[in-house]
């Protein structure tokens, strides 16, 4: 399994962003969150390569908003879907102000996609393996007893997860993809800059040409969304300066400066790459969702 861990703190809007993941060849566990007073929509987010794998979502803290439900779903909530774009586009599920979470991707071969979205309570038992694992990747161990129990903990919860196969078809990175994905976490959680491949091979060893063939190699082997630094890159910093512009204080300029773009207007192009409205209508847009009209 490797280990990429991103946290981007932007103090000055109050809000923190965590993501960490463990990702190997038949599934990918997320330890996230975010503070803020943010709308979390996929709609308002560059869109992903689709995942056909099913989906557990583990709700810490926070709310999650499902349309046409009568109320949130509150922490302790556990959902079973299809896919993660079944639950988030397809569906439109969201977040409106902080939240905590555990995610799992998983090849359904080891988990069977139930044929509808379904919603369950988390246990407290559960609960208690899931913090265990949040906490493990949060603090910078590698999670891999924390990372067994959840898988454990699922299938004892009714999951229908092949948890032993799971964790058979798993093993630690080697020493120098273990190096990138440590490279990956430094260089993805800084503020303020836009890093090119020469400062992601200066945090470590690597040379930028490894880095540059091992970052195709993570892909094949560990599922890595994108296949490349300049695709990875520009996903990672484009998702963040969506999630900061939903803060009610936020602007474009400061926005596009603590993300490391040139400018608002370069902020603009991003958001039009990905097939975004311009700055000022999805905080609009964030306005609306935050009072449930969209």
């Amino acid at each position: 399994m490797l280990c990429v861990r991103r946290s981007f703190e932007v103090a000055e809007l109050g809000a923190r962003i965590d993501s960490h993941l463990l990702t190997g060849p038949h599934h990918r566990v997320l330890a996230g969150g975010v503070t803020g007073d943010v709308v979390f929509d996929a709609r308002l987010l560059p869109p992903e390569p689709p995942a056909s794998r099913t989906y557990v979502y583990l709700l810490l803290e926070g709310a999650l908003y499902l349309p046409r439900a009568r109320h949130p779903l509150a922490r302790d909530a556990m959902v079973l879907a299809p896919s993660r774009d079944a639950l988030f586009r397809n569906l439109g599920a969201h977040h409106r102000g902080p939240f905590r979470i555990v995610a799992l991707q998983v090849a359904s071969e080891l988990l069977p996609a139930p044929l509808r979205l379904g919603v369950l309570p988390l246990g407290a038992q559960l609960r208690e393996t899931a913090e265990a694992f949040h906490t493990a990747l949060t603090e910078g161990g590698a999670g891999s007893e924390a990372h067994q129990a959840l898988l454990h903990g699922l299938a004892a919860a009714g999951i229908p997860i092949a948890s032993d196969r799971l964790l058979a078809r798993t093993s630690p990175a080697s020493g120098r993809i273990d190096e990138l994905a440590a490279a990956l976490s430094s260089t993805l959680s800084q503020a303020g800059t836009r890093p090119a491949l020469v400062d992601l091979a200066a945090g470590s060893t690597l040379s930028e040409r490894t880095a540059r063939r091992l970052l195709t190699r993570a892909a094949a082997e560990y599922g890595f969304t994108y296949r490349g630094w300049r695709p990875l890159r520009r996903a990672f910093s484009t998702t963040v300066a969506c999630i900061l512009l939903t803060i009610p204080a936020a602007t474009p300029g400061f926005v596009s400066r603590r993300t490391g773009f040139a400018s608002a207007i370069s902020l603009c192009h991003a958001l039009r790459h990905a097939g975004l409205p311009a700055p000022r209508a999805l905080q609009q847009l964030a306005s609306r969702i935050r009072r449930g009209d969209f």
